[in-house]
């Protein structure tokens, strides 16, 4: 009787501790997703960080952009209108 009580306890401990086999192999591949998305949302918050910044010199490098060119239309106008001068005088 204690001989099969004790098997039975053994075969308990032995599915006890095939499940904190499991647990522990689940666990690991937990804390190696959980670093990975770790390091996902550390770069998304770079980004993130990072965007309002890229915004602000996207705009300003657009707002340069079109006074360069209504700059580049003055100076074609004006060698226009000089060229019409010469045309003129010849």
């Amino acid at each position: 009787m204690q001989l099969q009580a004790l098997e039975q306890l053994q075969e308990k401990v032995d599915a006890l501790i095939e499940l904190i086999q499991k647990l522990k192999n689940e666990n690991q591949a937990l804390i190696i997703r959980n670093q990975e998305l770790d390091g996902q949302i550390d770069e998304m918050r770079q980004f993130a960080d990072q965007l309002p910044e890229t915004q602000a010199r996207l705009g300003s490098l657009e707002r340069e952009n079109e006074e360069l060119k209504n700059r580049q239309e003055d100076i074609k106008g004006r060698v226009d209108s000089m060229l019409s001068r010469i045309d003129t005088v010849e």
